[in-house]
């Protein structure tokens, strides 16, 4: 992830999940290690940052801008490596953030859902069916990675961050550009493609950080959201 330097990186989870603090993190880290112009758009802004080797314009939708569609439509005037937009929530934001990650940005947002599938059709479900096509073959080019994250109780105290992580191959791309999301199942946690959502559940369960009754119930809850995100993409 901290090696893309264009497309759409995109954070799925419920609310509550620390998805605003994971975009943050990728944030801070392209400020603190190379020099870069990022534009962020949140309503509200919650995190005011710093300029280290990057330098921030920070702007609040309703005080700065009208609408996240409009932030992201006057922000691809400037001169600018990397766009922040606090969620992606109706279908005028979800167009102009595809548009700047298909311009060569690296764009990064956040969208309220269960899963990988969920939330890649729920980015295609925005649309009407006539503009599905374009959605799909736009979002099959300019999509760079999907993490989709819950904090689980750890064993210790506090909680711990488990994720899917999907990077677009061949065979992934191919898959969003004809709108089959029922496939994408089979082509996560293949080789090149990143990290399926249980094996880091089981990752986490050998190293203790959670207990085997919250890798158990988890993997329960994860087939049932699973099966409910090919249900949607249906």
């Amino acid at each position: 992830l901290k090696k893309l330097r264009s497309g759409l990186i995109l954070i799925a989870g419920a609310t509550g999940q620390g998805k605003t603090m994971t975009a943050v993190s990728l944030l801070d880290h392209i400020n603190a290690t190379r020099p870069a112009t990022l534009l962020t758009l949140e309503d509200p802004i919650e995190y005011i940052f710093e300029d280290k080797q990057g330098m921030f314009i920070q702007r609040e939708v309703g005080m700065h801008v009208d609408t996240f569609a409009d932030g992201v439509q006057a922000g691809l005037r400037e001169a600018l490596d990397v766009i922040y937009v606090g969620e992606m929530r109706e279908p005028k934001t979800i167009e102009q953030v595809l548009k700047a990650a298909e311009m060569g940005h690296l764009v990064i947002s956040t969208i309220h859902a269960e899963d990988t599938v969920s939330a890649l059709g729920r980015i295609i479900g925005s649309f009407t069916s006539e503009h599905h096509a374009r959605i799909q073959y736009t979002l099959g080019a300019g999509i760079s990675a999907v993490i989709t994250q819950r904090l689980l109780p750890s064993s210790r105290s506090g909680r711990v961050l488990c994720a899917e992580v999907l990077f677009p191959t061949t065979a992934i791309r191919s898959v969003l550009r004809t709108g089959e999301l029922t496939k994408l199942p089979i082509y996560i946690g293949q080789p090149g493609s990143g990290v399926i959502y249980r094996d880091h559940l089981q990752e986490l369960a050998d190293a203790r950080k959670i207990t085997r009754n919250v890798r158990d119930e988890e993997l329960v809850n994860y087939q049932s959201r699973r099966a409910g995100g090919e249900d949607s993409a249906r």
